[in-house]
């Protein structure tokens, strides 16, 4: 998601841009998966809507963010497909220049644009100058991203060191029931501290794992590492084939794996010495479709959605990151999760 940047300092670049460039209109767009949304903009304002944005179909902007490299048209009525464009005629425009804004990574998301009702054969000049200031906006995206993650770092450790806690926590109250000595109970839990661990080196900090530099792996694996710890006499099985991953898919499941391990561990069935835990998943030709179930607990209230950092964790990993979906199902006997992932997100 992109940084939000202040309006007031766009809308002073685009009247710089007017008074440098002598055009008769200028604008900063950014796109999402639908629309070129107006960030600050002059002389277009008229053939626009409350929400200040435009389909994709009808948008110029769209065309230099698939192209990733200035695009710039001296008459467009000689342009088989931008003269096309409804929007285009709507506002008169003669001549066109665009250059992408691009975030640190090199993902073009948005455009600076330059426009003209007269034809206009634009100078490599021009070109320069929406790029020094289309750098410019770029460079505020790398700071304000920068913030926005170290932020998100710090209330993740926040949230992990706590879970971490519980679950330890939480292990000491289950093994001693079993150990007969303290001896046994500190052989118990060095093993499920170790396996904690191991499972520990699978989850990098969410604001990282699009950059993981993790090999590509195996469902399996991802799953037996993660759910290792919380097996104890069997309370936690799991199946399924397995499933190549890409090293970005196996840390975003591993994320999600862990949260809901963890909770299951601090409120649900493996809380209490009844709980049992069956994890299955199955791919098929359109999506990978992970099965969480638990019996052997009380639910007495019907599930409402989260609100704290763990639920922000669990959306950000399957539905932002991998583009997935997941449902959650609750009785006052059985609590079952299901995560739908689309198949094109397994190697990403």
């Amino acid at each position: 998601m992109m940084p939000p940047i202040q309006t007031a300092d766009l809308e002073r670049m685009v009247s710089l841009a007017c008074r440098i460039l002598q055009v008769d209109a200028v604008a900063i767009s950014f796109l999402d998966s639908e629309k070129q949304h107006f960030k600050a903009m002059r002389g277009i304002d008229d053939c626009l809507g409350p929400d200040r944005s435009l389909p994709l179909s009808q948008s110029t902007c769209a065309r230099v963010v698939a192209r990733k490299k200035a695009l710039s048209v001296m008459d467009i009525s000689h342009h088989s497909e931008l003269s096309s464009l409804s929007t285009v005629r709507k506002l008169g425009i003669r001549a066109y220049v665009g250059v992408p804004i691009a975030t640190a990574d090199g993902q073009a998301v948005g455009c600076f644009s330059a426009m003209c009702s007269e034809p206009r054969e634009w100078t490599e000049d021009d070109k320069f100058t929406l790029r020094d200031l289309a750098r410019v906006i770029e460079a505020d995206l790398v700071r304000r991203s920068t913030v926005s993650n170290r932020d998100l770092i710090l209330k993740e450790m926040s949230h992990r060191i706590k879970n971490l806690c519980a679950v330890i926590n939480g292990m000491i109250r289950l093994d001693r029931v079993h150990a007969e000595t303290g001896e046994e109970l500190a052989t118990r839990l060095s093993g499920r501290v170790q396996a904690l661990s191991a499972a520990h080196e699978l989850i990098i900090p969410v604001a990282s794992a699009g950059a993981s530099s993790l090999a590509t792996t195996g469902l399996e694996q991802v799953v037996e590492r993660l759910l290792r710890p919380f097996a104890l006499d069997d309370h936690i099985t799991w199946a399924g084939p397995d499933a190549a991953l890409s090293e970005k898919t196996a840390v975003y499941i591993a994320l999600a794996l862990h949260e809901i391990s963890t909770n299951a561990m601090k409120y649900s069935a493996l809380s209490v010495h009844t709980g049992r835990v069956t994890v299955s998943w199955e791919l098929d030709d359109n999506q990978l479709t992970i099965r969480w179930k638990e019996r052997g607990h009380n639910w007495p209230k019907p599930h409402k959605a989260g609100k704290g950092f763990g639920s922000r964790l669990l959306k950000i990993s399957i539905e932002e990151a991998l583009r997935g979906t997941l449902t959650i199902t609750q009785t006052p006997s059985a609590f079952n999760l299901k995560v739908d992932i689309p198949k094109a997100s397994m190697m990403l």
